[in-house]
């Protein structure tokens, strides 16, 4: 399914992105594998001075085998929340995202409200793999909005749109939607509702997933839903933290 597990030192790195976490959080975790990066996030949440009041996390996976792992490692960030004195539930969805994110965005469309009670963050290492044009995963995501070649890019529209006004995302992904004519429409879309405000490179691209072989050029962004863009962009570069 095109799915590589986040390196705990990788999850700590876009944990650590955020730049606050206060407030009623509610964070989406799309394709959440065995939880990596929400515990990275509930870990770096409570450790900062300015804590959240509450924390939900809503997470996706569709492969089977992750979801006993997923739901010990949420039932550990639950109780994590609860020593800190941060009161935290979450909700393991197992199925197809792309299906019930359509159908999330669909009911946006037609209930206006739930728009208000969106999600606060979103952080993500979405699996990468490209789609072909006759696909249903291609149907869905016209069907959301977006024209794309890679399921990468539609993770990230689908969080983008869940996102509340202001939400923040930091997500891993190929550096392949930077340029070229194939993502064009993605950056169209995704830049119209989200803006870049931070953009983290790897100094070795043969490190970063190096228990799965992957040779693959990576970045991590940092964004927010908001119209308003920044006057310039923080560019920060790292190794390959392969531990």
């Amino acid at each position: 399914m095109g799915l590589f597990l986040t390196p705990p030192r990788v999850a700590a790195l876009l944990a650590g992105m955020f730049k606050s976490a206060v407030g009623d959080v509610r964070l989406i975790d799309l394709g959440a594998g065995a939880g990596a990066l929400s515990a990275a996030f509930v870990e770096e949440a409570l450790k900062r001075k300015w804590k959240p009041h509450s924390l939900h996390l809503t997470v996706w996976e569709t492969e089977s085998e992750f979801v006993p792992r997923l739901q010990q490692v949420l039932e550990a960030c639950v109780e994590a929340g609860r020593t800190d004195g941060v009161p935290t539930t979450f909700a393991l969805n197992h199925g197809d995202m792309l299906k019930e994110g359509a159908t999330l965005l669909q009911g946006d469309l037609f209930g206006g409200a739930r728009r208000n009670r969106g999600f606060t963050h979103a952080i993500m290492n979405p699996p990468y793999r490209k789609i072909n044009a006759d696909s249903e995963a291609r149907r869905l995501l016209r069907r959301m909005g977006l024209e794309t070649s890679n399921l990468y890019t539609g993770f990230l529209w689908v969080a983008a749109r869940l996102l509340e006004p202001e939400g923040q995302m930091v997500a891993i992904t190929p550096r392949s939607f930077c340029n070229g004519p194939y993502f064009m429409p993605f950056r169209e879309r995704f830049f119209e509702e989200m803006a870049l405000e931070q953009l983290h490179v790897f100094d070795r691209r043969d490190a970063l997933f190096v228990a799965d072989d992957v040779l693959q050029e990576n970045v991590v962004m940092y964004a927010r839903r908001t119209a308003s863009r920044p006057v310039s962009v923080v560019l920060t570069s790292s190794d390959g933290l392969s531990a």
